[in-house]
């Protein structure tokens, strides 16, 4: 059995897109989150919620320890030790989706994967990370420092990153890549065939080779179409290309059309040249007569995407209201003992009652 964890909202709202996916049918999901809204699933019957409310306060205000708190007191609860058997009891990649800028997500991921890799020695355990836009909040670009060093310092090796676009709220086109890369990483783009296949031994092989996984799909209508979109997809999409050099690496590639043998080095050519340390190749080549050429790519080993190098001595704290102010001195004759000349409060002013105005 497929299991997809969604943390914080976006992973709960991704989850909720991907339990639609007729690819992902088989998958087994769960949404967590401090606030309950976000995980509300009652049309959904493959997700299963796991809410972390631990007070009277929901959510956690982009405060990655208290997301960090929050998972810790459920991790023994009936719910998540469910939850890590099921994971002990399938062989197949656990994939866990977080952003990196939140609170919630970017805190309980590290707990919560700290356990699975306690738990489950064998378990082959995939992050997929949407971190911020270069240009987002410094605590954006705080809390991703801070959750990559964590994750690093608990085992994990083999990650997936996405990253937001610049200047918009709409991450629809993000949440649907996120989805897409799970049925890829999941291998519901290959079709066993006689010619060439890729098959469960050969995707933990590509995942466990240490590093930045990138995986995507493209579509067109004629072979060189197809290999200029797969190559931008792999380039200048929203899982940023960072120039592997002499690291290892794997490449998996699936291609769907007419004449996908004679058509597959063609397709993949340029993304391949890109790679020179490649270790090993997979292939899925399926002859089909549909019109339109489906190819997936996959590649491991991939370095870090960048990240924003946030220096806090360049800035500093608001002044408060008193901060440079001293209080005015004014001429003696400016006398300021007598300021009200009765003790008693007036209770009319010119005839009207003031104390009821």
């Amino acid at each position: 059995m497929h299991i997809v964890i969604g943390l914080g909202n976006t992973g709960s709202q991704i989850v909720k897109l991907a339990a639609s996916s007729q690819k992902l049918s088989d998958t087994k999901f769960y949404a967590v989150d401090s606030v309950t809204s976000s995980i509300d699933m009652k049309t959904l019957t493959n997700v299963t919620p796991l809410p972390i409310v631990s007070d009277e306060n929901t959510g956690s205000g982009r405060v990655r320890e208290r997301g960090a708190e929050m998972m810790k007191m459920h991790l023994g609860t009936t719910e998540f030790t469910t939850l890590i058997r099921e994971c002990d009891a399938s062989s197949l990649p656990v994939i866990v989706i977080s952003s990196s800028a939140g609170g919630t997500g970017s805190g309980a991921i590290v707990p919560l994967c700290k356990q699975l890799l306690k738990d489950v020695p064998n378990i082959t355990l995939i992050p997929i990370i949407v971190v911020p836009a270069m240009d987002d909040p410094i605590a954006y670009h705080m809390n991703t420092t801070d959750l990559f060093t964590e994750l690093g310092e608990v085992g994990i090796t083999s990650y997936v990153v996405f990253r937001n676009k610049s200047r918009t709220s709409n991450y629809t086109e993000i949440n649907q890549e996120v989805v897409t890369a799970i049925e890829i990483l999941q291998g519901k783009w290959y079709e066993g065939t006689t010619v060439d296949s890729i098959d469960d031994s050969d995707r933990k092989n590509l995942f466990g080779t240490p590093g930045r996984l990138i995986g995507v799909k493209a579509e067109a209508a004629n072979a060189g179409y197809l290999k200029r979109m797969i190559t931008e997809k792999v380039i200048n999409g929203n899982q940023p290309w960072v120039d592997p050099g002499n690291n290892f690496g794997m490449l998996a590639f699936s291609l769907k059309s007419a004449f996908a043998k004679d058509d597959i080095d063609t397709v993949f050519d340029d993304v391949r040249t890109r790679c020179i340390g490649r270790l090993d190749e997979y292939k899925d080549i399926v002859a089909s007569d549909t019109q339109t050429m489906i190819a997936t790519c996959v590649i491991s080993g991939l370095p870090n995407v960048p990240m924003k190098d946030v220096d806090l001595d360049q800035f500093h704290v608001a002044s408060g209201m008193s901060d440079g102010l001293t209080k005015s001195k004014r001429p003696s004759f400016m006398n300021r003992n007598n300021t009200v000349s009765s003790k008693n409060p007036v209770s009319k002013f010119n005839g009207i009652d003031v104390r009821n105005n």
